[in-house]
């Protein structure tokens, strides 16, 4: 009865060995599906509008600083006020601080010029056509949160690894095959 009981211990030792490798290896899999999940999502609503706002505002900074600079010389030569009926096209551009470039205005600097004088309505039209478009999956975590739960994930999945790589070892310490 005694060798019946410790090959009934043994078998359970073995059985447990081999479920809690099939274990780790599955939470591992999960984990790697959800850290796969995590990367791939689209972003979410709210990022998006938060970057295509700051990008707006920036430009827009970007051409008041511009424009600060063409008026600034501007004022020190007052025959550029003195007709104001004859200005040119140059001196319209100017005067919108639109930089030309080799083959006509600078694009960069009509980007700024846009977003200045029309940012809050380019804003206002793209929240719009955020917030009715379709999204391409369920949204993903907003980007302030998704680096954490990465790295989040990241160390769940190396702990894992690690306690598979015990489990096998005293499998293989016992010489018993695993699957």
């Amino acid at each position: 009865m005694a060798l019946t009981d410790f090959l009934k211990t043994a078998l359970r030792g073995v059985q447990d060995l081999h479920g809690g490798v099939r274990s780790v290896r599955s939470q591992i899999a999960a984990a790697e599906r959800e850290l796969e999940d995590v990367r791939c999502a689209p972003t979410c609503r709210a990022d998006v509008k938060a970057l295509y706002s700051q990008w707006i505002d920036s430009r827009a900074e970007l051409y008041g600083e511009r424009l600060q600079r063409q008026l600034s010389t501007m004022l020190r030569k007052p025959q550029h006020f003195a007709d104001l009926e004859s200005q040119t096209a140059r001196s319209f551009m100017a005067v919108l601080a639109v930089q030309p470039g080799p083959n006509g205005p600078d694009a960069k600097s009509i980007d700024e010029a846009l977003m200045a004088l029309l940012g809050p309505a380019l804003k206002k039209e793209f929240f719009r056509v955020v917030d009715t478009i379709e999204w391409p999956a369920a949204e993903g975590l907003p980007l302030a949160e998704r680096a954490g739960k990465i790295d989040e994930l990241e160390k769940k999945i190396k702990r894992l690894r690690d306690d598979e790589a015990e489990l096998v070892q005293a499998a293989n310490a016992h010489r018993i095959v695993l699957d």
